[in-house]
């Protein structure tokens, strides 16, 4: 209210000081013309018309005109109505031009002051109007939520009402940079806003030179400006004359811009090019800020976390993902971000930290203004997947070794098996021969005695080595281990406490009885040892496997002290089968050798080598899995998990064997090596067959096809040079299929009694087999042929 009262008090002040001026004006007009025209030529003459002029500026522009033309027409005047007397008429007129000439100097001034004040003026109110226009601007465009091209359009309308231009348009570069896309240009005298296909960059050399020194061009006249002469064929259709183009700061210059445009030729003031200018640079803000939204949007949905900190360390950008990391648990206080402990010296590195149960690769950039960009990646799951490589790829290489000593093994047992039965057929000729009290008579009992012990260690060897010739089906893990009760109890010294747990309930898994009671054995006497003279405990637990100790085993093992082998199957049922005891333990640099081979460190006397070999190979015949901890002083755990099968074995009494049939049929015996043929020859011939050792195979068949009929029975041997037993008796069958075929096999190429039955084979003998077993083979099948 108070604003109000003092403006009317200063214009009822100005309006007296007005009336009062116009009143001075007219006193003096009038008194200084009255004065004039009565004294004598010379005493005035116009002089002090200047002054009333000078006074009369403040009514303005027009009063002055007007004040100095009336005083100039007094001035003349009164030189007629002088009184004759005074200086002479020329000198009179020389005065008044005198005076003239100052009256004009004033009001010439006069006139120039008040252009100044007026164009001081116009420049304030055109400044004020240009300020208004860019805060508006700022507050519309720049600091508001509306869409981006809401935002363009409020920029474009308030640019062209300032600038009272006809166009305004905002042109950005496209995808190749090589035109410019018209996002929006504003048409003020139509009110609507309308988009123009994208045109060709401006690349005449006045227009790249005027961008690049003064960020602007401005043409007056598009027809006469050398910067627009490509540009005619474009603007003229618009009926466009004069241009004014702003860089906008995008990736380079001339690419976009800020246009305004005008439908008459216009001399583009400095106001309007700065003008212009600082719009251009709102625009550029307003694209950059668009952008900056886009890239953070961007960042956001990056799966890696990001953050920005400052040289000082403060935190200046952190996306979604970097929040997650300190985000706070039940409302506490955030926690840091993760970071190095050391700082960052160089222009990046790279560490790896464990934040939160979370191993985290962090990598650190070194930014312009000495801050630092920060990248987070997750790699646990890398590292875990990396540590079960590493785990599957030892656990294979353990088995790629086991798998290549059994098959060197199994290749020794075939060979040492020929030879053992050699050595076995012919002391037992001579048990037979010499008398029962001599002294040969128990060399050879000596000798028959040595063979089962090394009888004893092939099968050792071929059940480490996962002889496919064993027979397997449904075994009663609770079944066995109550029949093998006695048997366990039998070889633990006194001060050694066997305790055997199973359930009543069976326990059916797939193997073989001989070769899973051979693993308790074995493990049993292992961990005997381990006792050496101590008191001890020996603990035999067998039940069903539980779900979460099935998933264990599909965990790496990283424990120092345990071991692993095997895979298990989803899904799939286990029982489990656990021998500890509380004796020495295992060194954990042993390990990884107590599965090889005819390794031990028992001492020569004490043991083969072998027991935990053929304890690997039967379980994985068996498709099982074990898992092994020992601690030097504590004891060892070896547990073990068997698949279990639907069936249920029943119980069978044990056969007695026949009495030892004698014949007469004529027996080929073909076997490439002739010690085990001439033994068995012997051997057959003593029970009254009659035999033909062949060693080649083919010789064989070649004295088959002479006379099929001569022969009653073949006696073959599986490997052998050029002709395979199997192959052989196939051949053999096709020339009479009523002949008798035994095959007898090693290991080496797992053939069993299915395969030979399959092939043709009546009857299959695994090495070491002696005459007397065959002859009894023999008397069946002859019987039993029609």
């Amino acid at each position: 209210m108070a604003s109000y009262e003092l403006d009317g008090v200063e214009r009822r002040r100005s309006f007296a000081l007005d009336i009062g001026a116009t009143a001075a004006i007219v006193v003096g007009i009038c008194g200084l013309f009255l004065f004039d025209i009565s004294e004598p030529r010379g005493i005035v003459d116009g002089v002090g018309y200047a002054a009333v002029v000078a006074l009369s500026v403040r009514l303005g522009e027009r009063m002055l005109i007007a004040c100095a033309i009336v005083t100039t027409a007094l001035t003349i005047v009164a030189a007629f109505l002088l009184p004759d007397s005074g200086i002479s008429v020329e000198g009179m007129w020389e005065n008044r031009a005198f005076a003239i000439i100052c009256i004009w100097i004033v009001a010439g001034i006069l006139l120039r002051r008040l252009w100044l004040e007026a164009y001081i003026v116009s420049r304030e109110n055109t400044l004020h109007n240009n300020q208004t226009a860019l805060g508006t601007m700022i507050r519309e465009a720049l600091l508001s939520d509306k869409p981006l091209q809401a935002r363009m359009h409020c920029i474009e309308e308030l640019a062209a009402e300032t600038m009272q231009c006809d166009l305004c348009g905002i042109f950005q570069p496209s995808l190749d940079e090589r035109k410019a896309r018209i996002t929006n240009v504003w048409d003020r005298s139509a009110k609507r806003h309308f988009i123009l296909r994208d045109v060709p960059i401006n690349d005449t050399p006045e227009f790249r030179q005027a961008i690049e020194r003064d960020f602007v061009v401005a043409a007056d006249d598009i027809f006469t400006s050398p910067a627009h002469r490509d540009r005619l064929g474009i603007l003229q259709p618009m009926g466009v004359r004069a241009v004014l183009v702003a860089d906008t700061f995008s990736q380079q210059p001339g690419v976009g811009y800020l246009v305004f445009a005008l439908r008459k030729p216009h001399r583009w003031t400095r106001q309007e090019i700065a003008f212009a200018r600082g719009v251009a640079s709102l625009v550029a803000l307003l694209f950059a800020d668009n952008q900056n939204i886009e890239t953070l949007a961007a960042l956001d949905q990056v799966g890696e976390a990001i953050y920005a900190e400052d040289r000082f360390g403060v935190l200046q950008y952190a996306n979604r993902a970097a929040k997650e990391y300190s985000r706070s648990e039940n409302g506490g206080p955030a926690s840091p971000l993760p970071r190095p402990d050391k700082p960052l010296l160089g222009d990046n590195d790279m560490h790896e930290v464990h934040h939160h149960d979370r191993d985290l690769e962090i990598q650190r950039l070194r930014l312009p203004n000495e801050g630092t960009l920060t990248r987070i990646n997750d790699v646990t799951s890398r590292n875990a997947a990396a540590a079960a490589r590493i785990q599957y790829e030892a656990r294979l290489q353990q088995g790629a070794k086991m798998e290549a000593i059994g098959q060197l093994a199994g290749g020794v047992a075939h060979d040492f098996n020929n030879i053992l039965g050699s050595i076995m057929g012919f002391a037992g000729f001579l048990v037979q021969d010499l008398p029962e009290r001599s002294a040969e008579h128990g060399f050879a009992e000596r000798i028959l005695s040595a063979c089962e012990r090394g009888k004893e260690l092939v099968e050792q060897i071929l059940s480490f080595a996962r002889a496919r010739a064993v027979e397997r089906g449904a075994v009663d893990l609770s079944l066995l281990l109550k029949r093998n009760r006695e048997f366990l109890m039998g070889l633990l010294p006194p001060h050694v406490d066997l305790k055997i747990s199973f359930p009543e309930t069976a326990l059916p898994v797939f193997g073989s009885t001989a070769q899973i009671g051979q693993l308790v054995t074995n493990l049993c006497i292992n961990a005997r040892d381990a006792l050496a003279q101590e008191a001890g405990v020996i603990g035999v637990t067998a039940r069903l496997a539980t779900a979460a100790e099935i998933e264990s085993l599909r965990e790496p093992v990283e424990a120092s002290n345990e071991r692993q082998f095997g895979d298990v199957q989803p899904g799939r049922s286990y029982c489990l089968l656990q021998i500890e005891d509380n004796g020495c333990g295992i060194p954990a640099e042993t390990l990884d050798r107590i599965f090889e081979p005819f390794f031990t460190t028992k001492g020569r006397h004490r043991g083969t080598g072998l027991g935990l070999a053929v304890v690997h190979g039967v379980i994985a015949s068996t498709g099982g899995a074990y898992r092994l901890s020992s601690l030097p002083g504590k004891g060892t755990v070896f547990t073990i998990y068997f698949p279990l099968v639907s069936e249920v074995p029943a119980e069978a009494g044990q056969p007695h064997p026949p009495a030892i049939p004698r014949g007469s049929e004529l027996i080929l015996i073909v076997d490439d090596e002739p010690d085990i043929a001439d033994m068995l020859a012997i051997g057959l011939e003593r029970l009254g067959y009659e035999t033909v050792g062949v060693n080649d195979p083919l010789e064989a068949l070649a004295a088959f096809r002479e006379n099929p009929e001569a022969f009653d029975v073949v006696v073959t041997d599986q490997v052998m040079p050029r002709l395979r037993g199997l192959d052989l008796i196939r051949q053999l069958k096709q020339i009479r299929p009523q002949i008798k075929a035994v095959l007898c096999t090693g290991y080496s190429d797992g053939t069993n009694e299915e395969v030979s039955r399959a092939a043709g084979a009546d009857a299959h003998f695994r090495k070491p087999v002696d005459a007397t077993q065959i002859a009894r083979r023999i008397r069946n099948l002859v019987e039993q042929s029609p």
